[in-house]
């Protein structure tokens, strides 16, 4: 038997940060958690010690399972027969850090499941704060890593890690006494702060205005919520706007803002409606022999992820955003679609439309371009600014026309339809927007100006 199932996790709660892990007696049973994912028979090439570790604290859990990109040599089930989900219970919503041996956390996956086996949370580890757990629910996380060795070691391919994690949570804030979007700081005629375009669906987009300054006054305004994002505020009109993203990935419900505006309590309802996200028969992408998709998710998250936290100051979009193909839409995968690529189950965070090879792609709206070049990820990938922290991107292009650093006009040409990159399978546009690094429905600036209510 190659893997000894998972070693004994011991966490200090100091250095868990309000996490603790419970004896398995007084654990959640982990077979009450039915999660969908189930590898079948697979194969192992190399050494048990040349399988890659994830670290919590100073201690240390081996993969569950296991899959070989480069050989067949040892054939060993999908999951070890004796394993089990590691039990770790948590009275925060922040959970230890997951480390790795080997120092590579980028490309690392994590899949959650609630106590039906339903998707709850699925994305890179970097956003795993994203995931908003019901108090004392308990989830399956799957953490997939795909990973190279490196000198001596011969183990390559992707390791599986399993934790049932019951979140301890106090009960959540009851909702504030007021029904409207709005609460006044004080009754002195300060500045008023109101939660506008809410309710949303999953992936969609609301924004926060603040009205009513004085003359020349900057206030002090911080915001808190239970969707993990940060609104930032940009100056607009007579008053200040901060854009709110509702994640595809959180689960619906009612979350409470509050804010703290020149030293005055505020607090709002912000309700989160089903996506009604539909599910894609599975498929699969073939990848070529010794491609290294650690080292491209790598790469693309060191480019990616500066740019994506980044925001201008200054609306540059104008009115509705304009299709970024001029021929008529033949959307391949929608939106929020769960799919199952290559037997992984994933969320997917854009549109994609098919388009002959070098077909035009256009800016479907003013901005700046922070972004053109060729990742191995993605392929040619352009990136624009549109301000307020809001970007279009634009994978798998063939070629790009513009620069980074380029201004570009609505309807300007920007590149061409490809299929360059890693998991396409044939030309087309994946088109897909983020607002500080949030991923969101594109399509919802197509409909409407978000802002368009709103005095410029």
């Amino acid at each position: 038997m190659l893997l000894k199932g998972f070693l004994a996790l011991l966490l200090a709660v100091l250095a868990l940060g309000g996490c603790a892990p419970k004896e398995p007696a007084s654990a959640p049973d982990p077979s009450s958690i039915v999660s969908p994912f189930d590898p079948p028979p697979i194969s192992g090439h190399g050494a048990l010690e040349d399988l890659p570790v994830m670290r919590v604290g100073s201690e240390e859990i081996a993969p569950s399972a296991y899959s070989d990109a480069v050989g067949d040599d040892v054939e060993t089930p999908g999951w070890e027969p004796d394993s089990q989900p590691f039990a770790l219970t948590t009275t925060t919503r922040a959970l230890p850090p997951f480390v790795f041996e080997d120092g590579d956390e980028a490309g690392v996956a994590v899949t959650v499941y609630d106590g039906d086996g339903k998707e709850a949370f699925s994305g890179a580890l970097g956003e795993l704060d994203a995931f908003a757990p019901t108090p004392g629910g308990v989830y399956e996380m799957v953490v997939r890593k795909e990973w190279t060795a490196a000198g001596e070691q011969t183990f390559s391919g992707t390791a599986w890690y399993r934790l049932a994690v019951t979140y301890d949570l106090p009960p959540e804030a009851p909702p504030s006494s007021s029904s409207a979007a709005e609460t006044s700081p004080g009754a002195d005629g300060g500045p008023i702060l109101t939660l506008e375009g809410a309710p949303v669906k999953q992936g969609r987009t609301a924004y926060l205005y603040l009205r009513g300054l004085p003359e020349g006054e900057t206030p002090q305004v911080t915001v808190t919520s239970g969707i993990g994002f940060t609104p930032t505020f940009y100056p607009y009109g007579d008053g200040m706007v901060a854009l709110l993203p509702a994640r595809y990935m959180l689960e619906k419900g009612t979350y409470t803002l509050s804010a703290n505006l020149n030293g005055k309590p505020w607090t709002c309802d912000f309700v989160i409606k089903d996506g009604e996200f539909e599910t894609e028969p599975p498929f699969t992408v073939p990848i070529g022999p010794g491609t290294d998709t650690s080292a491209a998710n790598a790469e693309f998250l060191q480019v990616t992820t500066p740019i994506k936290q980044t925001g201008d100051p200054e609306k540059y979009w104008e009115g509705t955003f304009e299709p970024p193909l001029k021929i008529p839409l033949r959307i391949t995968s929608s939106f929020g679609y769960t799919r199952i690529i290559n037997g992984s189950m994933d969320r997917h965070g854009g549109i994609d439309f098919a388009a002959a090879a070098d077909t035009p792609v256009y800016a479907p709206n003013h901005g700046r371009v922070l972004y053109a070049g060729e990742l191995q990820l993605t392929g040619y990938t352009i990136c624009i600014e549109h301000g307020f922290g809001l970007k279009t991107w634009y994978y798998h292009m063939n070629g790009v026309t513009v620069e980074t650093g380029d201004w570009v006009e609505k309807g300007q040409q920007i590149g061409l339809v490809g299929s360059t990159g890693i998991f396409t399978t044939g030309a087309h546009l994946h088109y897909t927007a983020t607002i500080n690094g949030a991923f969101v429905n594109p399509w919802q600036f197509h409909e409407a100006d978000l802002l368009a209510d709103l005095p410029e």
